[in-house]
């Protein structure tokens, strides 16, 4: 009975000295964490939003509605930026805050961290975005120009499609009267008509692009290239004059129109001759080109699928600007090529010149300017690739004029 008396007293005292012994350790465990004081968060950035600029970003940080928040650091994890930035507080509610950086083109990961004036720190918010300049730039393309067709007073552009991510085009060129003008070119224009311009000139296209919705500032492909040296001369300008002695037009053949109607690859477009002897080689064509102008070249093109033979071996080209007293009283059929030469010049028409061993049934042929431009063109086919045949018919798809 003692003994078990004295064991309960035994318990009874150990047990506040182990209580006690617990509280001094949780004590000692608490006062690790405190010692330095308590830790006081202030409010963290709400949004981030980065824009972009060439060879810069745009961090465009959204802030809560903690008034302390006076300050932010901007840090990337590869240590290349450490930018801090001041904030004014206009208000207590949500604002916006902007902040420019010019950086290396490459990608980064932003810590930005806001700061009060007691030197609390807000929880760290991280981005990850990609800075783009000259290498991003030098993979853009300007938007392709499938054909420049330049005639005496206007040009057209006929334009590709425009590429992903293209804002607009711009079209750089000299006028005829030597003045620079720039056009814009909208993405879903696909061709563009500008007034006369300067031959030979350059002109350059221009592409803009965003990097990224959103961004501040553009990127731009840029192409030069150089407008053709002469105009082609506009079919619905030229009329078929057809002279005494000219060929004619056969209805079931083909009519003059056929040679310029654009169409060169039509079996049943072309122009076909008569057999009758006006007709048949060797014959003139004679037409008003609708204005004065230098020929600088002609091209011909083989009626399609057939007859390539046909084309001229032996040509020549004259010029006028007198119509009326421009008319030749001798047949080509009926006297010697030099004797219709000499009746065609003392009618005051100019030889511009001509080929005599062509074996080509779709061929060009360019002349050298001169001093005088004419108006009036006649065509003189003397004698065919296949030669001397029984019925020396000529028939031609397309018939195109070049000129100053």
């Amino acid at each position: 009975m003692k003994l078990y008396k004295i064991k309960n007293w035994l318990y009874l005292l150990i047990i506040p000295f182990l209580a006690i012994a617990a509280c001094e350790t949780t004590q000692e465990t608490y006062q690790e964490f405190i010692k330095d004081g308590e830790t006081l968060y202030i409010g963290a950035a709400d949004t981030l939003i980065v824009k972009h600029g060439y060879n810069k970003l745009r961090l465009i940080v959204g802030l809560n509605s903690d008034p302390k928040i006076n300050k932010g650091i901007i840090t990337s994890l590869d240590g290349s930026v450490n930018k801090e930035f001041d904030i004014q507080r206009r208000g207590s509610g949500y604002e916006e805050v902007s902040v420019d950086l010019e950086l290396e083109e490459k990608n980064y990961t932003f810590k930005i961290i806001l700061t009060d004036n007691s030197g609390n720190t807000s929880i760290p918010r991280e981005i990850t975005t990609k800075v783009y300049g000259n290498k991003y730039e030098s993979t853009l393309l300007t938007r392709s120009v499938s054909s420049v067709v330049v005639y005496k007073n206007r040009t057209k552009f006929t334009w590709g499609g425009a590429a992903q991510g293209t804002i607009e085009t711009m079209l750089t060129y000299v006028d005829a009267s030597g003045e620079t003008q720039t056009v814009i070119v909208a993405n879903n224009e696909t061709e563009t008509i500008l007034p006369a311009i300067q031959l030979g000139s350059e002109y350059k296209v221009e592409s803009t692009f965003y990097p990224e919705q959103g961004a501040f500032e553009t990127f731009k492909a840029m192409s030069e290239f150089n407008f053709p040296s002469k105009f082609i001369i506009e079919s619905s300008t030229i009329i078929p004059l057809i002279l005494p002695g000219d060929a004619t037009t056969c209805s079931s053949r083909g009519s003059y129109s056929e040679l310029f109607n654009g169409i060169t690859t039509d079996t049943g477009d072309y122009w076909h001759s008569c057999d009758i002897k006006s007709d048949l080689y060797p014959f003139v064509m004679s037409f008003d080109m609708g204005f004065e102008f230098n020929l600088t070249e002609f091209k011909l093109y083989e009626r399609y699928g057939c007859c390539g033979e046909r084309s001229p071996k032996i040509m020549q080209f004259w010029g006028t600007n007198d119509i009326v007293l421009g008319e030749t009283t001798v047949d080509v059929n009926d006297v010697p090529l030099a004797v219709w030469e000499a009746d065609a010049t003392a009618k005051g028409w100019v030889k511009l010149g001509g080929f005599e061993t062509n074996e080509a049934s779709t061929f060009t042929t360019v002349f050298q300017p001169t001093a005088e431009k004419y108006r009036y063109i006649r065509l003189v086919f003397v004698e065919s690739i296949e030669g001397q045949v029984s019925t020396p018919r000529g028939n031609f798809a397309e018939f195109k004029f070049w000129g100053l």
